[in-house]
């Protein structure tokens, strides 16, 4: 049995949003009270990561000493033309993993008698140079001119097969999780999520869940006997995109705001008012995160978490799964193949 938190879209940054490490370690703490065997973020966890080392160091050395995980979002390199890859994906992880290919930030590993295979969506094909390449930084996604943009590309599709016929031959059970959703019908990236699924799909009974974030909604099916998994959004319900409207919340309301010096160390906190981010946005009241259980023999269990809207505003997105809560959940796969 593998027991283990997942959160999505922390959307750390500190000009922008009322997110804070105070919120990190409430997420953190709730794994350590369940005594899970690891924590594994979704992506978007932070848009600049070379000016905000508290919330790296908060997550990769957490006071609870938790063995954590994560993957890229579109968002991870938007801070500028410092957030390179090679500073971001030693971020990703407190653990040794097997990447996929030096440098490269796609990755697995195993735990127990189950595989975790970490999947980059960030890739898209550059018609210049004929070679795919990753999100570059100071992105939030493709090159101008690349097509397509979000990709699991080749050499990694290849990868994840080459890993996924291991697991099998092994009697092992695996747990894909990437970013972006590998359900079409809700979304186009990544632009191969068909082929994705597909591949996946000729594993099931060994793959047992495919796990994303992205979407900021809450979502769970299983189509031809895997279960998929979008996981909803951490803390930021949603954005104003009027840049004329108002800012939401009353004038005098305000978040406890940490502050800290270039090297990620604590100086002080104080009341921020939400009226003096840069982005008009919406929250939640607490951050959400998801207990995930499940067995060899194909039980799942899904242990979610509930709060309400800040201030009771509601974010205005018409979308399923749009909610303050991550419901609880059972479900089985046949493991019988």
């Amino acid at each position: 049995m593998l027991k283990f938190l997942v959160f999505a879209d922390l959307h750390y940054s500190k000009s922008l949003m009322a997110v804070t490490v105070d919120h990190l370690d409430e997420i953190l703490k709730r794994a350590a009270d369940e005594k899970v065997d690891f924590v594994f973020h979704l992506g978007d966890f932070c848009t600049d990561y070379f000016e905000s080392p508290e919330i790296v160091k908060a997550y990769k050395n957490n006071k609870w000493g938790l063995p954590v995980y994560g993957v890229y979002g579109n968002h991870e390199m938007e801070g500028g033309v410092l957030n390179t890859m090679e500073l971001i994906t030693p971020t990703l992880c407190n653990r040794d993993v097997n990447f996929g290919k030096t440098g490269e930030p796609y990755y697995y590993t195993d735990i127990k008698n189950f595989r975790l295979i970490a999947l980059d969506t960030n890739y898209s094909f550059n018609p210049n140079t004929n070679e795919w390449e990753h999100n570059i930084p100071g992105s939030y996604g493709a090159r101008a001119g690349n097509n397509p943009v979000a990709t699991v590309h080749p050499e990694q599709m290849q990868w994840l097969k080459n890993l996924l016929e291991d697991a099998k031959q092994r009697g092992m059970k695996v747990l894909v999780l990437s970013h972006h959703t590998m359900i079409k019908d809700w979304y186009d990236y990544p632009n191969n999520a068909d082929e994705v699924r597909t591949l996946i799909e000729c594993y099931s009974g060994t793959v047992l869940m495919a796990i994303n974030g992205d979407l900021h909604t809450d979502h769970f099916e299983i189509r031809n006997n895997v279960a998929y998994y979008d996981v909803n959004v951490a803390l930021w319900a949603d954005w104003i995109t009027d840049s004329e409207a108002p800012y939401p919340y009353p004038e005098d309301a305000t978040f406890e705001y940490s502050e800290f010096d270039k090297d990620g160390n604590f100086i002080k906190k104080y009341q921020k008012p939400y009226n003096s981010l840069q982005r008009k946005s919406l929250y939640h009241k607490e951050p959400l995160s998801a207990i995930v259980t499940v067995s060899e023999d194909g039980n799942i269990e899904i242990t979610g978490s509930e709060t309400e809207y800040l201030y009771g505003i509601q974010p205005n997105r018409e979308k399923n799964g749009v909610k303050p809560y991550i419901p609880n959940r059972k479900a089985k796969i046949d493991v019988n193949f």
